[in-house]
């Protein structure tokens, strides 16, 4: 199978117009936060930590510190990420950090590890080392969630 620009790591590009269709990916992040509550409500604490990997632009990131007032660092390599979250984000309680998240050597120290439509770009070792640093970032009792977006019509538009 064939992959596009986009999975072969063009995500600069992806970030820079991703204010074309802002309203839309507001709308579909909202939803998707909604199932964030549903996995986290009762988990994470005020003052809690957590760890998103392939953060783009932070946004369910920002609305967990803002909901449950857990501190966040947030990793993704995307330079327009990075850009178009310190343009849309004041938060005191994130952090984000541009490095590759195979790079990633913090070990058990986060309340919770996500990471949303990131892992589906990696097959094999890469996608099990991936897993593994997941898992090596949240305290023994934390909790981690490996979102993977399902192929729809929905998915492809974003």
């Amino acid at each position: 199978m064939k992959q596009s620009k986009i999975e072969k790591g063009n995500w600069d590009k992806h970030w820079k117009i991703i204010t074309f269709f802002l309203g839309a990916y507001e709308t579909l992040q909202k939803e998707q936060f909604k199932l964030y509550q549903q996995l986290i409500d009762g988990d994470l604490k005020k003052n809690a930590r957590f760890v998103e990997f392939g953060a783009g632009t932070g946004w369910l990131s920002q609305k967990i510190a803002e909901k449950y007032g857990a501190k966040g660092l947030l990793i993704d390599s995307s330079k327009e990420a990075k850009t178009f979250f310190q343009n849309h984000n004041s938060s005191p309680l994130l952090h984000y950090k541009r490095m590759d998240a195979f790079k990633f050597k913090q070990k058990n120290n986060s309340d919770l590890v996500f990471s949303d439509g990131l892992i589906e770009h990696f097959v094999g070792e890469k996608q099990k080392k991936l897993v593994l640093i997941h898992k090596n970032a949240a305290k023994p009792k934390g909790k981690i969630i490996l979102m993977v977006p399902r192929k729809s019509k929905r998915y492809q538009l974003v």
